[in-house]
């Protein structure tokens, strides 16, 4: 019996969180938990470190790759406008747990950088 509830613990622990349904952060939730939050992204099996400045600026270094642009939040999604380029690119920013984020419809994964 105490196998079971020891097992009961850690399913919940581990494996239920994981399970959630992802949320749709609105606006001030992007700005309370994306906005000066260094950030840990993957995407195709790469890793990049990602910042959004609350001056409005956004810093990505990924191995191969430094990219550098403008955030604005619009209709609840991060709109990024990289240097060089003339289109915002708006992305949905889905909470998949406690510090684990999603771009929809991009699909790269983040979380909050220790």
């Amino acid at each position: 019996m105490k196998t079971f509830c020891l097992s009961a613990i850690v399913t919940s622990l581990f494996v239920l969180p994981a399970l959630a349904e992802p949320v749709k952060l609105t606006e001030p939730e992007i700005r309370a938990e994306i906005i000066d939050t260094k950030l840990k992204g993957h995407r195709v099996g790469m890793t990049a470190s990602i910042f959004h400045a609350s001056d409005g600026t956004t810093t990505v270094n990924a191995f191969i790759r430094k990219r550098k642009g403008r955030w604005e939040i619009v209709d609840d999604q991060l709109c990024i406008t990289w240097n060089g380029e003339d289109e915002a690119k708006c992305n949905s920013i889905l909470r998949r747990g406690e510090g684990r984020y999603e771009l929809d419809p991009q699909g790269m994964t983040f979380e909050v950088k220790d």
